[in-house]
């Protein structure tokens, strides 16, 4: 009987997925399992055992857990594609990974320059102080500069871990620490934690944790696209500004200088008419020139001229 109900159920979470999905999901050592299971209790009668029964709970609460990290990874998507709240995203993404792990602590880490910025911290019931919690900073920049994600179940007895004090200082217990990646570059850990005792992650959860830092990846690489999209309205709007100023500037610079004109060529004529002599000879015309010449001077002139009859 819980063969066949652990079968509908993963039956369920096989039918919500797209066509490209399901044959990967079947396919899953644990979930194969299940199917074999079922085909050859297909038509026969079921085993009764004690121990048949405990393996078919075993099962069906992992598969329960498998289609709950489904459904959580499929809110994070939806999230990516419809909200801008790019710290919304990483919270929920590390919440996700907190519950779904069991693990104690989560934090996201970002890369900033040399070091290591804390993004979020998360424990299993409210968010935690990014300043003041207190991991294994070691770890989490030994999988940033490897780009390998690291799983131990059990740090104390673990040898990758011996050169990490923090990890013994701090009691750690389990640790999960998965690289994130924007196109290669690596930018950032998910890292996870428990002091609570060993054996708390499963293979399962990394692999989980992969999934998720993919959906973080996303998250941060929309953060970095959104900052630069908002750097350059930022540019186009100050450059906008500056223009507007520039040709305001040059538009009143305009105006005065055809006000100088229009008063020069005012003056000039007033100063400069001649239409009250009479004479266009060669004679007359060095006498304009010359009035032209001395009509600036403040002194008095007298204009003497031989008249030939």
């Amino acid at each position: 009987e819980r063969v066949r109900r652990a079968h509908r159920f993963v039956e369920k979470a096989r039918a919500r997925l797209d066509e490209r999905w399901q044959r990967s999901f079947v396919d899953h050592p644990g979930r194969r399992e299940l199917y074999d299971d079922w085909e050859r209790l297909r038509g026969a009668r079921p085993e009764t055992s004690e121990r048949s029964d405990v393996r078919a709970a075993g099962e069906l609460a992992r598969v329960r857990r498998e289609a709950q990290a489904l459904r959580s990874l499929l809110e994070i998507t939806r999230a990516l594609n419809s909200t801008r709240d790019v710290e919304e995203l990483l919270r929920g993404v590390l919440t996700a990974a907190v519950q779904l792990t069991g693990a104690e602590r989560g934090v996201l880490l970002e890369r900033d320059g040399e070091d290591l910025a804390v993004r979020e911290a998360r424990g299993r019931s409210d968010d935690l102080d990014p300043g003041s919690i207190e991991f294994s900073r070691s770890v989490a920049a030994g999988v940033l500069e490897s780009g390998e994600p690291l799983f131990s179940t059990d740090a104390e007895a673990d040898d990758r871990l011996a050169p990490f004090e923090s990890v013994h200082e701090l009691s750690i217990r389990s640790v999960l620490a998965v690289p994130l990646t924007i196109q290669d570059e690596r930018v950032g850990v998910i890292y996870l934690d428990t002091r609570l005792g060993p054996k708390t992650f499963e293979v399962e959860h990394l692999e989980l944790a992969k999934l998720l830092a993919d959906q973080a990846g996303l998250a941060l690489d929309r953060s970095r696209l959104l900052a630069r999209i908002e750097a350059q309205r930022e540019d186009v709007s100050r450059l906008n500004r500056e223009l507007e100023q520039t040709v305001a500037e040059q538009r009143e610079q305009l105006d005065s200088v055809r006000e100088e004109l229009y008063s020069s060529r005012t003056s000039f004529e007033l100063r400069y008419r001649f239409e009250n002599l009479i004479g266009a000879s060669p004679s007359m015309q060095r006498v304009y020139h010359l009035i032209e010449k001395l009509a600036p001077k403040r002194l008095p002139i007298l204009i003497l001229s031989l008249i030939h009859i």
